[in-house]
């Protein structure tokens, strides 16, 4: 069976998604939907600048609760809350405890990354025993409950 690509894009500036659940052909289509949405909505920039403010997240092949889990979702499990990661190093999906997840972005600022010490693989969770709750781009205020 061959693995299903599905994007989605978000606009931290206008805070508002480019393509939701796009699946692609060819890396390059997601690219030019991306192109034509930031030559629409370049406001006082150039177009190419706006690429900076587009974030790209890939579905994950898990469905919870009916909703398709992306990069970046967040998800609670009892009175715990994670986000979904890709983990460059072990290159799978981890859920991120949402605390973590905060420090995690500070320290990647400076170009570090620790979420290696503290993720636990998307494939190994009861899915049954969690809930979509959102996404760091719509519901950010989750990550700190």
């Amino acid at each position: 069976m061959q693995r299903e690509y599905k994007f989605r894009a978000w606009d931290t500036r206008l805070k508002q998604w480019v393509v939701q659940g796009f699946s692609i052909f060819g890396e390059t289509t997601l690219f030019n939907l991306i192109g034509i949405y930031c030559l629409e909505n370049k406001g006082d920039g150039d177009s190419l600048e706006r690429y900076n403010d587009i974030v790209v997240t890939q579905w994950t092949e898990h469905v919870i609760n009916g909703t398709d889990l992306y990069e970046g979702d967040i998800v609670q499990e009892g009175d715990d809350y994670y986000v979904c990661i890709w983990m460059r190093a072990w290159s799978m999906y981890h859920f991120m405890e949402a605390e973590k997840f905060l420090i995690n972005e500070e320290v990647e600022s400076y170009g570090a990354d620790i979420s290696y010490l503290t993720c636990l693989p998307v494939n190994r969770r009861n899915m049954k025993n969690i809930t979509h709750c959102g996404n760091i781009f719509e519901n950010r205020e989750l990550l700190t409950k």
